[in-house]
């Protein structure tokens, strides 16, 4: 074979393979299919869609749950309970202080309480003021309003306020001794009565069923002081009641029994939830 036949050759295979890969490279046209008319149809058959299947018609709809709620018509007077604060009692064998406190309070349509407490106060701080012994001794009242939240049959909570009023008389005796030992001490007495102060208590209560009518509970306090009678030299130290008159305010916190009348015993019935 010659030289220019091998060339011709060379460029006829080149020239072969450039179109065929021309030819792989292009998008290659859609099949002809042929009618019984004998016209030619380029276009793809499509597939039909499958028909949407609706799963709320097949799907059953599941009852709404019923919604637990007291609809029953509460007396007026639906409760009437009986208060002890034993934490005070707990004071009583003590020689610095004696205190006793209990109340009434009353359940007006299962959600308001009118409440009322009475207390007596002794008190004889140590260390009140230096150099002197201090004892303030007197009663108490404090009406109050309160509104009740049921957590569960079994718990309870009340917000409210009550309004303090006190009547007392502190006394003393007042000792000056002389440094040098020169001198006898000088002592001077002091006893004023019919004292009086007010105060208003703003309280968060929470109590729970310990057994059958008894509940358990504790109340914390915030007590502002509103008035005092303070004579002066030296000045009123405690009311009872209140507590140090230290500042124009003091936290307090108290614990209770109370003992539970109920009047009514309301039924709880199940009412479906409207579909609005």
């Amino acid at each position: 074979m010659s030289i220019s036949k091998a060339a011709i050759l060379l460029l006829f295979v080149l020239v072969s393979l450039s179109a065929y890969s021309q030819d792989i490279g292009r998008p290659k046209p859609p099949r002809t299919r042929v009618n019984p008319e004998g016209l030619a149809d380029t276009t793809k058959t499509a597939k039909p869609n499958p028909p949407a299947i609706d799963d709320e018609d097949d799907e059953e709809e599941e009852p709404k749950p019923a919604r637990i709620k007291d609809t029953t018509d509460y007396p007026f007077l639906t409760e009437l309970h009986l208060l002890l604060d034993y934490g005070k009692l707990l004071t009583l064998p003590a020689p610095f202080e004696s205190k006793a406190e209990g109340g009434i309070q009353a359940v007006f349509e299962n959600r308001y309480v009118g409440s009322i407490s009475y207390g007596y106060g002794s008190i004889n701080p140590t260390g009140a003021y230096k150099n002197s012994d201090y004892n303030a001794t007197g009663t108490y009242i404090k009406p109050g309003l309160f509104y009740q939240l049921a957590i569960n049959p079994k718990n309870k909570l009340l917000l409210g306020a009550q309004y303090g009023m006190a009547s007392f008389e502190d006394s003393g005796v007042t000792t000056i001794e002389s440094a040098s030992s020169l001198f006898e001490p000088y002592e001077r007495a002091f006893a004023r009565g019919g004292l009086k102060a007010s105060w208003l208590e703003l309280s968060i209560q929470s109590e729970g069923n310990f057994r059958g009518n008894f509940w358990l509970g504790f109340r914390v306090s915030y007590r502002h002081l509103i008035s005092i009678d303070n004579p002066g030299d030296p000045d009123v130290l405690i009311v009872p009641g209140y507590g140090k008159t230290v500042g124009n305010g003091v936290p307090a916190v108290n614990l209770f029994l109370k003992y539970k009348l109920n009047f009514f015993h309301p039924p709880v019935v199940a009412v479906p939830e409207s579909e609005d």
